[in-house]
């Protein structure tokens, strides 16, 4: 009974951390700014910005403001370059005044203030990063592929095929996403926000997708053509009243 007991709680731990590792990612990534802006800001204000900030003498690749908002942003973009966690450690080490921190000891390691920061490099290492929707359409006289919509991880890119219907060929590729066209495919720009990919056709011939307005005489043209027409009058009249 002792071994199977043992075995249960040895099977129910591993069963824990598995259910950790697959949950704990959302939930960490929706927990990270109100984290900070309720335990960390705070220590940030008092003894960071002085330094860290526009100006001061602290790193340019952490500046700090007076919004909470963007502070922890500047956190987040500095821990999870070039992959999630990245920095962490670096953090860390730097408040307690290793790795040659010009600012010296701000944190005492093992003390209250540090496993505040501890736990927020904890939580913004396995954020997941933002998800954006691209959504995509054609007018009559082709597709798109695919025709979905497609999400998209922030600053990443995405692409479509373009195919013009028998008689059409493509002519414009517009939406708010932004991007490039090349042959058939079409590669949206690093994507930042919800936007869209729409693609227009026309008939193979047409120019712009619309019919050629015949031209149209000006008034110039038209006055140009009467005092044409009456300065050959007055010249032949001139001329028999010069004959008779």
């Amino acid at each position: 009974m002792g071994r199977c007991n043992k075995a249960s709680r040895y099977a129910h731990g591993w069963l824990t951390i598995v259910l950790l590792m697959v949950f704990s990612g959302p939930l960490y990534a929706g927990e990270a700014e109100d984290f900070y802006v309720a335990n960390v800001e705070a220590l940030v204000q008092a003894k960071c910005i002085a330094c860290h900030r526009v100006g001061g003498v602290g790193s340019p690749n952490l500046i700090f403001s007076s919004s909470a908002t963007a502070n922890h942003q500047a956190f987040d973009s500095y821990v999870n370059t070039p992959t999630n966690g990245a920095n962490a450690s670096q953090v860390l080490s730097k408040i307690t005044g290793k790795l040659g921190h010009g600012g010296g000891v701000q944190i005492i390691e093992g003390s209250a203030e540090y496993q505040t920061f501890s736990n927020y490099m904890d939580l913004l290492s396995v954020a997941v990063s933002a998800t954006y929707t691209v959504v995509p359409s054609a007018g009559r006289g082709g597709s798109i592929s695919p025709s979905d919509p497609v999400f998209v991880n922030a600053n990443d890119t995405t692409s479509f095929t373009v195919t013009a219907d028998e008689g059409y060929e493509l002519r414009i590729v517009g939406g708010t996403c932004g991007g490039s066209m090349m042959e058939t495919t079409y590669n949206t720009a690093p994507v930042v926000r919800d936007c869209t990919v729409s693609v227009k056709f026309k008939r193979s011939g047409e120019e712009g997708g619309t019919q050629r307005a015949e031209a149209v005489p000006t008034l110039s043209s038209l006055t140009l053509l009467v005092m044409s027409g009456l300065i050959l009058v007055l010249g032949v009249l001139n001329l028999r009243g010069r004959t008779f």
